[in-house]
């Protein structure tokens, strides 16, 4: 499945990645470089503009738990600042942050300790985000049925909004009062 990029105004649209299985987030860059994460591949690649092929920024292309690998990369979250490229690594409850061009390692900057609802534990987390002026990442943690935010080199979450143990997607049932 190819992602194609759409131009204002445009009436039709430019290839800028050939993704062989499918895409489930992408970022783009300041210099028009997209990342795209690929979950059936295990990887986010990195597709520069004009190019034919893509390369690998992060994952090796099969699943695991170690520092190069994702399993299932489900969001991406970039901070051009400080040239950090952030993966949803879904099935690891894991959080990696990847230098761009520096290393195709990660580093756990939230979660990996299994799946459950200890502070430094996260369970089917689907989206986050990082707060271009802290560097704090906010992580949507939907079987734990909160809100978790992460300060930078911490080794646990704190839940800034919950839903007292009712289990269903915490998007659909967070009150608008906290």
């Amino acid at each position: 499945m190819p992602v194609i990029m759409w131009r204002n105004n445009s009436s039709s649209g430019v290839v800028v990645s050939k993704i062989i299985s499918r895409a489930i987030g992408l970022v783009v860059d300041s210099q028009g470089n997209v990342y795209v994460n690929d979950p059936d591949y295990h990887w986010v690649t990195k597709w520069v503009p004009n190019a034919a092929n893509g390369t690998v920024a992060a994952g090796t292309g099969t699943p695991g738990t170690n520092d190069q690998h994702l399993y299932y990369p489900y969001g991406l979250l970039f901070d051009e600042l400080h040239s950090y490229l952030y993966v949803v690594d879904l099935y690891n409850n894991r959080i990696q942050r990847y230098t761009i061009g520096i290393s195709t390692s990660g580093t756990t900057v939230a979660g990996g300790n299994g799946q459950e609802s200890s502070s430094n534990q996260l369970y089917y987390h689907q989206a986050a985000c990082v707060s271009k002026n802290t560097g704090d990442i906010y992580i949507a943690d939907a079987y734990n049925n909160c809100l978790q935010k992460w300060s930078v080199e911490s080794t646990s979450g704190v839940t800034i909004a919950d839903t007292a143990g009712v289990l269903q997607h915490c998007f659909t049932v967070l009150p608008m009062s906290r």
